[in-house]
């Protein structure tokens, strides 16, 4: 233990300086108004709050299985200490590479998408625990021969299953949280986060306390109603965050079709409004800038690409705003406008494709005024990016090709609103595009 402490005291030397973010604060020597005022600073954005919940329900979950594996291994496997170890090793072993895989299969971005397929995995994973621990049986003392029996291959795998669908859920809410939350509020957010995770950590630890020792609940029963709760929290999860969801089908969709590669994401605000300005190539489009980029886009579009069969519930579900020219309806028009200024005066990304149509050639058309009218009613930055290699594919106008074609979004550097000209707007996002369709 000692040496463990001393190496994790050199590791620390190597964290990079953090300064306090608030060097005024003045914080009181009673702890419940503290509390109070952890509460909420916490609850000041939904998002963040919900966010919040999610990572303390998954310590909730990981102090539950953590509590019950040494009765697990030892009245329902009839192993001993040393298979107590291995199974604890690949439940760690299951975060770590989860959390690892966050970073590979986000490409380096905070993918909210990964949180309810985590979800979905460990439910789905602790289903599959608790058929295995109740098939009933003793098996071998020893961990070779543990992992030898079909069975004890099955309980360690479920458990380092569930941790790895743990680190693909627990790690972008995480991220999500401090991106999401102002620096001079950020710590005290994660203190909030922490007392949360350690009330939820003894709900769960004293749930199964109170089920096995007191109503004499069955542990396969009790870990098929984990199981169970989580699938509970992943469709509270799937309403009270419907973003959650769209980039989940998003991701899903656009790993499938494309190659996606992103230039200049730097130029991306990291909060605050601004009008993200794109060619308009394909009916994907939207789908592929919102996952490539960290942050919820609102995206304007036709409200004939809208009405899409294939994608217009996708659409809904991301929060994009149809609209169409004023005199083909004021009132569709007037609605859309006003969703594009509150999005803007909430500090939220909106992103319109100024071309106002699919391009029927794969070249760039002239660029409507809309944006100019959408500056004078909010002046934020507008940020130039471009789509290159989506001309030819399976959704856009022109001849389709078969194969995952690699796609690349251009963002160049944001322009002041009151530096904004539509023709030099429009040979900026020309350039980023380059030669390739």
């Amino acid at each position: 233990m000692l040496g463990v402490a001393v190496a994790g005291f050199l590791a620390s030397l190597w964290v990079p300086p953090a300064p306090p973010a608030a060097p005024g604060l003045a914080l009181h020597l009673n702890p419940l108004a503290e509390y109070r005022q952890l509460w909420r600073l916490a609850r000041e954005r939904r998002d963040v709050w919900l966010a919040l919940l999610g990572v303390a329900w998954f310590w909730l979950l990981g102090a539950a299985y953590l509590t019950q594996l040494p009765n697990l291994v030892v009245a329902e496997l009839g192993a001993g200490p040393a298979v107590l170890a291995a199974l604890l090793v690949a439940a760690t072993l299951g975060i770590g590479i989860g959390a690892l895989a966050c970073q590979r299969w986000a490409g380096g971005r905070i993918e909210l998408g990964l949180v309810p397929l985590g979800a979905l995995g460990v439910t789905a994973f602790g289903v599959h625990l608790a058929s295995a621990v109740a098939d009933g049986g003793g098996l071998p003392q020893g961990v070779l021969a543990f992992l030898a029996d079909p069975r004890g291959r099955t309980v360690t795998f479920a458990l380092f299953a569930i941790g790895f669908c743990g680190g693909l859920y627990v790690v972008p809410l995480n991220a999500a949280i401090q991106a999401r939350t102002a620096p001079e509020r950020r710590a005290r957010v994660i203190a909030a986060l922490n007392i949360a995770s350690s009330l939820f950590m003894v709900a769960g630890s004293a749930a199964g306390a109170v089920l096995l020792g007191l109503f004499d609940l069955p542990l396969p029963a009790f870990f098929l109603g984990l199981a169970l709760a989580n699938g509970l929290v992943t469709l509270i999860i799937f309403f009270q965050l419907p973003e959650f969801a769209a980039r989940l089908l998003i991701w899903l969709l656009v790993r499938a079709l494309y190659r996606v590669r992103v230039v200049g994401l730097e130029h991306i605000p990291a909060r605050g409004a601004a009008l993200l300005v794109c060619n308009h190539v394909s009916y994907v489009d939207g789908l592929i800038v919102a996952g490539a980029i960290p942050r919820p886009v609102r995206f304007v579009m036709a409200r004939s690409v809208w009405r899409h069969p294939l994608l217009h519930g996708l659409f809904r579900l991301a929060g994009a705003i149809p609209i169409c020219p004023k005199g083909e309806d004021p009132s569709i028009y007037a609605a859309g406008m006003a969703a594009i200024r509150q999005a803007l005066e909430r500090g939220e990304l909106v992103c319109v494709f100024p071309e106002g149509r699919l391009t029927p050639d794969g070249e760039l058309g002239p660029f409507r005024p809309g944006i100019l009218k959408m500056l004078s009613l909010v002046p934020v930055p507008v940020v130039p990016m471009a789509l290159s290699g989506l001309w030819a594919s399976l959704f856009s106008l022109g001849p389709w090709r078969l194969g995952r074609g690699p796609v690349v979004l251009s963002i160049g550097r944001p322009v002041p609103p009151e530096e904004v000209r539509l023709e030099a707007l429009r040979a900026t996002v020309e350039a980023l595009r380059g030669e390739r369709r």
